[in-house]
């Protein structure tokens, strides 16, 4: 087994809370051997953003206007990086991007017994890789930066076989400054989903850390349209500062089975984090959220929206932690996830947790699993609309409180093709 030579820890299995619920027993990672590096032969290495437009059926980088960045990545390997010229209130001394890890070093994760990352084999496998790591750093002399995003693509290719990548990105920025970052993940592969039991194209495991620092504010958009047959195991890890802000959203549409674990520590104080989710299966697709929003310093505020649709017989699962430390006082926690279910096959599973370790704290949660109201339908198609069109606009509707929140402008509009293409 490749992957004896990386890891010490043990496989996991849905006996543990953490993959509860999930399809983990289905895979094999000897299926995965890691990618190999790309040939400069290769069409990905040699015209990267010819090749994305390919991949880009529904407009995704234009939509994003114009950029601060880009980077691209094949298989977990950097093949391009760029920082545009400045234009008109754009600077870019502000901005560092690079793979080099000289002068470079992870974001230090608090100890707090988070034992579900600490014996987390995909976690070490993805430490271990060979792939490239990325470093983007902000500086307080971001100015112009924020209303331009940077581009991570990540182009996940499996036509020369299944195999395994690890693209992993370092965000940090200093104190005062701001920044967009958006990270898109595109691959080759089947549009209608494979049987299951059948040889699915690849694994992708990427790791997003971000540090924000002191005053700073960043937000991250993290979309997936992974091809119908793949596995994604993915993780998002954050810290914020005090008076800091982040806004972290997933948009997950595609792959075979798609996990997310998002951890958001918040240090400082008066530090803000807000974790939003739209998620979509149909076929036999299962999207997978564990989300935990850890409050360490006094007066931090998170809100979580997590919104999700499942037809055919597909499945979600969403399982989600508040833990407020000792010391915490003044702490103002939010936890919602609302699934809608359009088929009798399909099937969602919620389970919102609190942790509470100190008084004086504002804490709460809140799910629901369940078809469409059927007085909304009745109501819609009492003013003339057919059932299939009122339960496509019912579902935008459900959607549109996150998508039109005006941080996630840039992916509104793919975000609701693909939307429309799910229903």
């Amino acid at each position: 087994m490749w992957f004896d030579k990386f890891s010490k820890l043990p496989f996991p299995t849905s006996d543990l809370e953490v993959w509860r619920y999930s399809r983990i027993a289905e895979l094999d990672l000897d299926k995965y051997p890691p990618a190999f590096t790309p040939s400069t032969s290769n069409a990905f290495v040699q015209a990267p953003l010819e090749q994305i437009e390919k991949l880009d059926t529904l407009g995704l980088v234009p939509s994003l206007g114009p950029l601060a960045g880009l980077v691209v990545s094949y298989n977990g390997y950097i093949v391009d990086t760029q920082i545009f010229p400045e234009g008109e209130g754009f600077d870019k001394r502000g901005l560092s991007i690079d793979s080099t890890p000289e002068n470079h070093s992870h974001p230090d994760r608090p100890e707090l017994g988070l034992s579900e990352l600490d014996t987390d084999v995909f976690m070490e496998l993805a430490s271990s890789s060979l792939a490239d790591t990325l470093f983007i750093r902000a500086t307080s002399a971001t100015d112009g930066i924020p209303a331009r995003p940077v581009l991570i693509a990540h182009i996940i290719d499996s036509t020369n076989g299944a195999s395994s990548c690890f693209p992993h990105s370092i965000i940090e920025l200093e104190d005062g400054a701001s920044l967009t970052v958006v990270e898109a993940f595109f691959s080759t592969g089947p549009l209608s989903h494979q049987p299951t039991g059948s040889p699915a194209s690849g694994l992708v495991v990427p790791v997003a850390e971000m540090k924000v620092g002191d005053n700073a504010n960043l937000t991250y958009l993290s979309l997936q349209d992974l091809a119908a047959d793949m596995w994604g195991i993915s993780y998002q890890i954050s810290q914020v500062g005090g008076d800091a802000n982040l806004l972290s959203f997933t948009g997950s549409f595609g792959g075979y089975y798609v996990r997310t674990m998002t951890v958001s520590t918040l240090l400082g104080p008066g530090g803000m984090s807000e974790l939003l989710s739209v998620y979509f299966g149909s076929d036999s697709q299962m999207h997978d959220f564990r989300t935990f929003q850890y409050h360490v310093g006094a007066h931090t505020r998170s809100e979580l929206l997590f919104k999700g649709a499942v037809k055919d017989t597909s499945h979600s699962v969403y399982s989600g932690l508040i833990k407020v430390q000792n010391g915490a006082v003044g702490t103002n926690a939010f936890q919602t996830n609302r699934n809608i279910v359009l088929s009798p096959g399909a099937k969602a599973d919620s389970v919102p947790n609190l942790d509470i370790n100190e008084n004086d704290v504002s804490c709460s949660h809140a799910s629901a699993v369940g078809p469409i109201d059927k007085d909304q339908l009745y109501y819609l198609e009492s003013k003339g609309l057919s059932p299939k069109s009122a339960e496509k606009l019912i579902v935008a509707g459900f959607f549109n409180e996150i998508i039109d929140k005006k941080l996630l402008q840039p992916a509104s509009g793919w975000l609701r093709k693909k939307i429309a293409e799910k229903l």
